[in-house]
C-alpha cells in the first residue's frame, strides 16, 4: 500500500505542480487586470482634478477681471468727482454713459466733451438768435402777402421820406407795438 500511496502522493504533487503555473497565471493576470484598472481609475481621477483645476481658474481669472473693472470705475468716479464735484451722477445724460462705453474714454471726458458740445450749440443759437431779433417777419394777411412791421428802434431811425414810403406798416408797428406792450 505504500507504494500506492507514495504514487498518490506523487500524482497529487504532480497535479499541484502543474495547477501553480496555471494558478499563478490567473494570479498574475488578476493583479494585472486590477493594476490596468486601477491605473484607468487614477487617470479618471487626474483628468477630473485638471477639470476642474481648469474651471477654478477660469473663475479666478473672471474674477480679476471684475476687480480690474471696478478699480477702473472707481478711479473713474473719483476722477469725476474731483473735476465735477457739483454734479451728480443721476444729472449726467445717459448718452454720456453710452459714449463711454463706447469709446473706453473715462466718463469724465466724455462729461467734458458734452458740456463743450453744449455749450457750442447754445452759442451757436444765440448768435441766430441775436441775427434773427431785427428780421422779425410780418403777418401774412388774407392774400397772402407779407405785411412789413417795424421795430420801435427802425422807425425812430428813418427819414421823413422813409416814414412817407412806409406809412401804412409804420402805423401798423406802432399800433403792434402799443398792443404788445
Amino acid at each position: 500500500m505504500e507504494i500506492n500511496e507514495t504514487v498518490q502522493t506523487q500524482e497529487k504533487e504532480n497535479a499541484c505542480r502543474a495547477e501553480a503555473p496555471a494558478k499563478a497565471e490567473k494570479e498574475d493576470l488578476a493583479e494585472e487586470i486590477d493594476s490596468v484598472e486601477s491605473e484607468k481609475k487614477r487617470r479618471e481621477a487626474e483628468k477630473d482634478f485638471e477639470t476642474e483645476v481648469d474651471k477654478y481658474k477660469r473663475e479666478i481669472e473672471e474674477l480679476k477681471r471684475k476687480l480690474e473693472e471696478d478699480a477702473r470705475i472707481n478711479r473713474e468716479n473719483s476722477l469725476f468727482k474731483e473735476l465735477f464735484p457739483e454734479v451728480d451722477a443721476g444729472d449726467i445724460p445717459e448718452e454720456v454713459f453710452k459714449n463711454a462705453e463706447k469709446s473706453s474714454l473715462p466718463l469724465a471726458a466724455e462729461y467734458a466733451f458734452y458740456l463743450r458740445r453744449s455749450q457750442l450749440k447754445a452759442a451757436k443759437e444765440l448768435k441766430n438768435a441775436a441775427e434773427n431779433a431785427g428780421s422779425q417777419c410780418g403777418a401774412v394777411d388774407s392774400y397772402g402777402e407779407r405785411e412789413n412791421y417795424f421795430t420801435i428802434e427802425r422807425i425812430r431811425s428813418m427819414t421823413p421820406a422813409e416814414v412817407g414810403r412806409n406809412y401804412k406798416a409804420v402805423i401798423r408797428s406802432i399800433t403792434k407795438i402799443k398792443n404788445y406792450k
